[in-house]
């Protein structure tokens, strides 16, 4: 259960990049929920996440999708892995998102991902955690609302009070 738990930031970014777009607070189970995430990539139990820690089940994952063993993970690897809680079958929509995150990953057009594609884009997910740039996420930073569940600014606002 635990091993499943660590996947979930790699698989939010990497599979369902507008998943948490609701425009709530978090409730007390999605806390506890992030708390037990986050406890499962703090595998040295310092309290904070480096980015080794954070990359770790990306290269775990890597290596699952990988089933011929040849160093990549190409399309129909990719398109046909499952995540543990999923439905057996997968929408059309769903189908689609998947592959076009394939694409969007697949930066050298190659039609395979490669290790260091894979681990980009958890190092992205990362950086957008550690709001302070100490290269460590706290799990107040790992906490903190997704852009997509902020209630968004209007333009040209600085943060200066309303007139």
């Amino acid at each position: 259960m635990t091993r499943n738990l660590a996947l979930f930031p790699v698989l939010a970014a990497l599979l369902w990049p507008g998943a948490a777009a609701a425009q709530r607070d978090w409730t007390a189970q999605e806390l506890e929920t992030l708390r037990t995430q986050f406890d499962s990539l703090d595998r040295d139990r310092s309290g904070d996440v480096t980015a080794l820690e954070w990359t770790e089940p990306t290269r775990k994952l890597f290596k699952r999708l990988d089933k011929n063993k040849n160093g990549f993970v190409e399309e129909g690897e990719f398109m046909a892995w499952r995540a543990p809680s999923a439905d057996v079958y997968m929408t059309a929509p769903a189908f689609g998102a998947r592959r076009q995150v394939f694409y969007q990953t697949d930066f050298d057009l190659d039609r395979r991902l490669h290790l260091e594609e894979f681990l980009f884009q958890a190092m992205l997910a990362f950086r957008n955690r550690d709001t302070d740039r100490d290269g460590r996420v706290t799990f107040e930073e790992f906490s903190r609302l997704p852009l997509g569940r902020q209630k968004a600014r209007p333009r040209g606002d600085q943060g200066t009070a309303a007139q």
